[in-house]
């Protein structure tokens, strides 16, 4: 199997023009265009609950992670932007 490379992460054919993330061919990695990683420490129970959430709803554990930070957004008055 292909090892990608720096380059390649950031080639066109793996973004698109909205910046959102887009799996790689060999789906390792995601790219992501125009965002940026934040780290948080949580519950191991947690983790493994959102895992199941994503398995049983057939998202990624980033999507429910977005849609989550959205719903507090909204909570707090604010414009959904993640």
């Amino acid at each position: 199997m292909k090892k990608n490379n720096f380059k390649s992460v950031f080639d066109e054919e793996n973004t698109t023009s909205s910046g959102k993330d887009v799996v790689s061919k060999d789906r390792k990695e995601v790219v992501s265009k125009g965002r940026k990683q934040t780290l948080f420490r949580v519950n191991p129970t947690a983790i493994k609950q959102l895992e199941f959430m994503a398995v049983e709803s057939d998202k990624t554990r980033q999507t429910l992670l977005i849609e989550a930070l959205n719903d507090l957004f909204r909570k707090y008055g604010k414009p959904p932007i993640a």
